[in-house]
């Protein structure tokens, strides 16, 4: 059980506040703790309606009558900046009814019922906690979601309905609380059921070899960076909604995880990548061509590569392979080719990018002398 208050004292005593986003299509049967942040269904909160008392949710100066008509005054400041919030639609109903994010505040945020802050630096500090939330969550699409499938997604934090708005109730490290909302330009929507994970199932997400990076108090060394970096262009890769961009985001992933901070041509990522996935030499050259019809592949005075068709040609995937289980199946093919040298990477957390390159030249030659 998570007591709020007990959570907000916590983070007052270092000098910060708390932020409660909604946090939805996430269904959990226990807590998930992850990066400092905590989220939370409502049959594992105690406390939440007493902090959100603390909460002001006021949206408007005093009713005027004017001229005989009734009318809300709503001027420039702090009275505009309640009114754009208000209009988002949010509300505490929205973050007592569903699974919400717990995310400390920075004490550089201030006491956020100054009129200093406006509803653009509402917009930005919504932003930067509901990027922090959807950072935390990284291990867990990387343990339980799939290229192939965004509908078991969860959805972006802060989101309360289908409508793209994002929304928080923060109490800032001095006692000052205020309940904001409003659209962030960009926000994705997310369809479908979402993720539903069991108690058991969270219990094992610290098992496996990325959560020993991502929990650790250290990165271990540049691949452990990477690692981290790479689970969250993981991420963004799963939640971009035209396929087509889905496809090219997962290649720069795949460049990434390859060649790290090196420019190199897609010829030699593959050869990166590739002593992760074989088996043994057939394996490595039927690899060698499938990595080449991804990307950029001659054949008969033609060009067809998928990305150099779509890059070069002006293509879109769906033109390009029009049944749905055809693209299902290349983003299936594509998780295979993320997940394994991820996986592999977090085993070497402490190695630098030179000694992952050199075990990688190694596992070649291995993989080459194999029959």
């Amino acid at each position: 059980m998570i007591d709020v208050l007990e959570l907000y004292n916590e983070q007052v005593a270092c000098g910060r506040g708390l932020a409660i986003l909604p946090a939805l299509k996430l269904k959990i049967d226990a807590p998930i703790k992850l990066e400092g942040i905590v989220f939370v269904s409502p049959d594992h909160i105690v406390g939440l309606d007493i902090f959100l008392r603390e909460i002001d949710d006021r949206a408007f100066l005093p009713i005027q009558s004017v001229g005989g008509e009734i009318s809300v005054s709503v001027a420039s400041g702090d009275s505009h900046r309640r009114y754009a919030s208000k209009l988002s639609g949010i509300s505490k109903d929205a973050l007592i009814e569903s699974v919400v994010a717990l995310v400390p505040v920075s004490k550089s945020v201030g006491r956020i019922t100054d009129s200093s802050h406006s509803h653009k630096s509402d917009l930005n500090l919504l932003s930067s906690l509901s990027l922090q939330a959807f950072r935390a969550l990284d291990l867990v699409r990387f343990q339980f979601c799939n290229l192939a499938l965004p509908d078991t997604l969860p959805g972006i934090p802060g989101q309360y309905d289908d409508s793209g708005f994002l929304g928080a109730a923060i109490l800032t490290a001095d006692g000052h609380g205020r309940l904001i909302g409003g659209r962030k330009p960009g926000t994705e929507m997310i369809q479908g059921l979402g993720l539903e994970l069991s108690a058991s199932q969270i219990a094992g997400i610290p098992h496996g070899e990325c959560a020993k990076v991502v929990m650790a108090d250290d990165n271990g060394g540049e691949i452990g960076a990477a690692v981290r970096k790479a689970l969250n262009m993981y991420s963004r890769a799963m939640h971009t909604n035209s396929e087509t961009l889905k496809f090219l985001s997962t290649l720069i992933l795949l460049e990434f995880v390859g060649t790290g901070p090196w420019y190199t041509k897609f010829e030699e990522v593959r050869k990166m990548i590739q002593p992760h996935l074989a088996k043994n030499s057939a394996d490595y050259s039927r690899l060698t061509r499938r990595f080449r019809e991804l990307t950029s592949l001659e054949e008969q005075g033609h060009n067809i590569g998928l990305r150099h068709r779509i890059v070069h040609e002006g293509a879109f995937l769906d033109e390009i392979l029009p049944e749905q289980d055809a693209r299902r199946g290349l983003f299936q093919e594509l998780e295979r080719y993320v997940g394994k040298p991820i996986v592999d990477m977090a085993k070497q957390a402490h190695f630098t990018w030179e000694e992952l390159q050199s075990w990688r030249a190694r596992r070649a030659d291995e993989i080459n002398k194999a029959p």
